[in-house]
């Protein structure tokens, strides 16, 4: 992904280091009649690289999370992005203040989430105290694939019944991992109690995930592997690959060492 075609906002767990494994195996399915469709889409990193390569084909981005849905419909408009980019432009200036004034402003759910996911160091939130900001405007190429994509703010079932028996579908799952618990997926995996106390299942997901598996359309996902996954789906592992998180740390044996985490991944298809 070139500096011009950065992710115009952060997302934990995006796939750009896995570009290179996925898209070679998505390429040889797509045609001019395709429609690819991500229902957990988030940096839409996948759709996009996707859609630059073959920007005749129809896409379909969704996500959970309206605050991300929202600002992919905003980019569109170019007084929009000029709007975002004269308050991006003042934090520059102004500096550590200006910015936390703007990410802990409870009376602008908006404009902290985007903020903070645009400017930030480490993690999302944090000012970049120790290196200058950079100013990094939405290229082309991502206005052109917001332009012509679908955007929607729905339940992940919901798109997928929308194709799932339409040949000409392909559906790339980014859902979120067994037992992660990753708060990034609102709405699925943040909560683990119901309003009356009671443990909310979230592993009807993952039956639901092989139920498309049988279906007509394409599908492509990723999953952390276990013996619970490498169960469930068994008959559709293609590939398998080791991913290092960039972030998490784990305690090794050596005394006060701590090295990156390691997970391997499964990819799954029914192709």
């Amino acid at each position: 992904m070139s500096k011009l075609d950065t992710i115009p906002l952060g997302c934990f767990g995006n796939k750009r280091n896995e570009l290179k494994l996925l898209i070679p195996i998505i390429e040889p399915e797509i045609n001019d009649k395709t429609i690819f469709i991500e229902p957990f889409c988030g940096s839409c990193i996948i759709s996009f690289n996707v859609f630059k390569k073959h920007t005749n084909i129809k896409t379909h981005i969704n996500d959970i999370d309206p605050l991300r849905i929202q600002f992919y419909k905003n980019m569109i408009d170019e007084d929009n992005r000029n709007n975002l980019y004269k308050i991006e432009k003042e934090i520059a200036e102004k500096g550590m203040d200006h910015y936390y004034s703007i990410v802990n402003n409870k009376n602008d759910d908006y404009l902290k989430y985007v903020i903070s996911r645009r400017i930030y160091f480490i993690r999302y939130g944090l000012y970049p105290t120790t290196k200058q900001i950079t100013l990094k405007t939405i290229s082309n190429n991502w206005i052109d694939f917001f332009k012509h994509s679908k955007i929607t703010n729905t339940d992940y079932k919901e798109i997928i019944n929308e194709y799932k028996d339409n040949e000409n579908a392909f559906i790339y799952l980014d859902p979120p991992y067994v037992d992660s618990y990753n708060t990034g997926y609102v709405g699925y995996q943040k909560g683990h109690y119901d309003e009356e106390s009671k443990v909310i299942d979230n592993t009807k997901m993952y039956i639901d995930l092989l139920d498309i598996l049988s279906c007509k359309c394409k599908v492509l996902f990723s999953i952390n592997e276990n013996a619970i996954t490498k169960h469930i789906y068994k008959d559709f592992i293609k590939e398998t690959y080791n991913h290092r998180y960039s972030l998490g740390k784990i305690a090794t044996n050596k005394k006060d060492k701590t090295k990156n985490k390691n997970s391997d991944v499964l990819i799954i298809t029914n192709f």
